[in-house]
């Protein structure tokens, strides 16, 4: 037995802000069954791209509406090698960068960092590699593989949460919205290790501060919080 748990805490006031959250890459494991590899055999790594262009923050929010983001939880399972998430500008512009450059399946978390504020225009890159198997496929369980960047915001908002299920990524590749934009929502493609540019080797154990405002988790804490109205979740994870 572990010490795995969660604990609640109860208030009696809302807070000022409800919590949000999107989730980039591929949520709801839409490409369950389909081989992590594809057809690709002659590399030993492959990238997954997940794409949300600007036509969706447009779309969801109102000329003046901002939402402020302080964390992200980067999720890959036990064969994912790497990860990352950029944020651009309308005019292409990197705002933000989360990654994880040696990913454990292991040791996750989510990482908090300066908040910064999502615009109308704004848009996003979630980038998940892995050393996988012949057979390994995208699923639910845990020797199956996923890509979703779990990103916290505030304060939540209606048309996101509810209308697109919280959601931009491959899921939404057939949405009218994401089609207008002319990007590609998915790409699969094989990639080298010299490629990812990672700046540590293994062994560290930080968080460091990345280049634009970014945040490199090297490797996981073990607390995970989220905060809403009415409830503040602890997750440990230890």
């Amino acid at each position: 037995m572990d010490r795995s748990g969660v604990r609640a805490y109860y208030v009696t006031e809302p807070r000022e802000h409800s919590v949000g959250l999107l989730q980039l890459g591929d949520k709801n494991v839409h490409m369950n069954g389909q081989k992590v590899r594809g057809s690709i055999t002659d590399s030993d790594l492959v990238e997954h791209i997940m794409q949300c262009p600007s036509t969706f923050t447009r779309d969801v929010l109102a000329a003046t509406e901002t939402l402020t983001v302080f964390s992200s939880l980067l999720h890959l399972h036990g064969e994912g090698y790497y990860m990352r998430t950029q944020v651009f500008n309308e005019d292409g512009t990197l705002k933000k960068e989360t990654k994880v450059e040696y990913y454990d399946g292991d040791w996750q978390a989510a990482s908090d960092f300066d908040a910064f504020e999502i615009v109308p225009g704004d848009s996003f890159k979630t980038e998940c590699v892995y050393r996988a198997g012949a057979l390994t496929e995208f699923g639910p369980a845990t020797n199956d593989e996923m890509c979703i960047d779990f990103m916290y915001y505030y304060p939540r908002h209606k048309k996101l949460s509810e209308t697109h299920d919280g959601a931009c990524g491959y899921e939404k590749r057939s949405h009218p919205v994401v089609q207008e934009a002319g990007v590609p929502v998915h790409q699969l493609i094989p990639i080298t290790d010299a490629q990812l540019e990672r700046r540590f080797s293994r062994g560290h154990n930080c968080s460091a501060e990345g280049g634009s405002g970014g945040v490199t988790q090297l490797s996981s804490a073990a607390l995970v919080t989220v905060a809403g109205a009415g409830f503040v979740t602890v997750l440990s994870l230890l």
